[in-house]
């Protein structure tokens, strides 16, 4: 949600783009995290949901780690920064609904209520987010990526702690 507050200041008056080119820049980012999470199913047959969350956890903070440390390197330019992201963000198409299945797996018959809760937890997780992120936006990519690196870590960690090392498999269709 860092991303999605502050790309379009670092994108258009920090890197220059025109309005056009920035909504392409951010599409790239979606693409990458709606095609990888096409994978989820066959993926999780083949390794299981709790294995793929944490590899994909790891990969997401290794590349959000790698995007910090070249920005603060002064080495980051907007094709790296974008390269590095829509890589970081594909590896979420794999978290993202791997862990809403392990969420609701022991809750079907309270799914949709569970489903809603998650979803106004992560509205407030990203108001909270915004608003961190905002009160150190400086017209720098920096702040950003400090912010979304700094999640990166979080939901590794959290991921390391609380998914499963080999349990739920969805079952072959």
């Amino acid at each position: 949600m860092a991303y999605v507050a502050n790309s379009s200041f670092i994108l258009i008056e920090y890197y220059g783009l025109s309005p056009t080119q920035y909504s392409l820049a951010f599409s790239i980012n979606a693409a990458g995290f709606i095609g990888v999470a096409q994978l989820n199913g066959y993926l999780s047959r083949r390794f299981g949901l709790g294995p793929m969350i944490r590899f994909a956890t790891a990969a997401n903070v290794a590349v959000m780690l790698l995007l910090l440390i070249t920005e603060l390197a002064g080495i980051a330019t907007l094709p790296v920064m974008i390269i590095l992201l829509l890589c970081g963000y594909a590896f979420l198409g794999l978290v993202v609904p791997g862990t809403a299945v392990l969420a609701l797996e022991d809750h079907g018959e309270k799914a949709g209520t569970a489903s809603a809760l998650m979803g106004a937890l992560q509205f407030m997780t990203a108001t909270v987010m915004i608003g961190i992120a905002g009160a150190f936006f400086d017209g720098t990519p920096i702040p950003m990526i400090v912010a979304i690196a700094a999640c990166s870590v979080i939901a590794f960690a959290l991921a390391m702690l609380s998914v499963p090392r080999k349990e739920a498999q969805i079952p072959a269709e």
